[in-house]
């Protein structure tokens, strides 16, 4: 019965040991804002937008049409509402230039920085809404701009809900919001498995030490369950790296800077897991190497088991036929 017993929590153990692997990688690597940080300055992100911005903007105040438009208007030959709407788009015209300066001064990527404060900070919390940093008029944006929606709503903090109603029907919002909320919820699973699978996970190790025959085949045995798990765990790792490059491989319609921002993210990902299933096994290989060195050397000894009463009569009639 003991060894039954012992079975099914190493199975249970084997199990719970991948599901809280995975959540505790999600939650450090994918559900972490730092991680994030560090992922889009590491790929370069940042730099990749100010350049391909950059182009953009030199592109746009040098076009032909943008002279041509500009000679109109010096000129007079423009009147009226013609002259009007000439005169808003030379002035959006003109401030792409102060939104560049902007950019090169690293003042996007705080603003960034502070929305993924704020994005994981709701996803962490059962809020209804989602209040974002928007200061588009400290960026450089035009007033020409601001006073159109949906930027009249963008210079400072605004909700999503504010920002979607501007541009969204009622359905479209609604939905757009219930899926935040599924997102919010698949969070608050994700940190109780990573916490109550690993409590959980090390009440069955102690029980499942308690339930072993000696002190040597107690060890072993935790040993061994923890060097099997590590060994799955790394070999999942493996697995779902195979996987991944496949996925990455069909993101070709992903802006080049943000699939440098997710490969560094599924990279510490992996890293995340092979560490921690490498840790486990690593423990699990000495407790094994060091009880082996023991017996051997004869500090310790393998305790026998008592057989049941059932084994002991069968062992009986089996002496008494011989």
């Amino acid at each position: 019965m003991r060894k039954f017993i012992r079975f099914i929590l190493s199975t249970i153990f084997i199990t719970g040991f991948i599901g809280v692997l995975l959540a505790g990688s999600i939650r450090l690597s994918l559900l972490s804002r730092s991680a994030w940080k560090k992922a889009l300055s590491g790929s370069g992100m940042y730099e990749q937008m100010a350049d391909k911005l950059d182009v953009f903007i030199d592109e746009r105040i040098k076009s032909e049409d943008v002279e041509k438009l500009r000679k109109a208007e010096q000129s007079g030959e423009l009147s009226g509402e013609k002259a009007e709407q000439a005169k808003k788009m030379l002035a959006i015209t003109d401030s792409l230039d102060e939104i560049k300066a902007k950019l090169k001064e690293g003042e996007m990527e705080v603003v960034i920085e502070m929305n993924i404060e704020r994005i994981f900070g709701f996803l962490r919390s059962k809020q209804d809404d989602l209040n974002l940093y928007l200061p588009l008029k400290d960026l450089g944006m035009p007033d020409e701009l601001l006073s159109q929606p949906p930027f009249n709503t963008m210079n400072g903090e605004v909700s999503l809900r504010e920002i979607l109603s501007q541009t969204s029907s009622q359905e479209s919002i609604k939905g757009t919001m219930d899926g935040l909320k599924k997102i919010q919820m698949a969070v608050r699973i994700v940190n109780w498995v990573y916490v109550g699978g690993g409590i959980i996970l090390a009440l069955i190790l102690i029980i499942y030490y308690f339930l072993g025959k000696g002190l040597v085949k107690k060890v072993k045995g935790v040993s061994w369950l923890l060097l099997i798990s590590g060994a799955l765990g790394v070999g999942l790792v493996g697995a779902i790296g195979i996987a991944v490059k496949k996925a990455l491989s069909n993101m070709a319609q992903l802006p080049e800077m943000l699939q440098g921002a997710i490969e560094v993210m599924i990279q510490r990902m992996m890293g995340s897991m092979k560490l921690s299933s490498g840790i486990v096994m690593g423990v699990g290989i000495l407790g094994v190497g060091v009880m082996m060195y023991m017996v051997k050397s004869g500090k310790l000894k393998v305790e026998k088991e008592e057989l049941s009463d059932e084994e002991k009569k069968n062992k009986r009639k089996k002496n008494l036929n011989h």
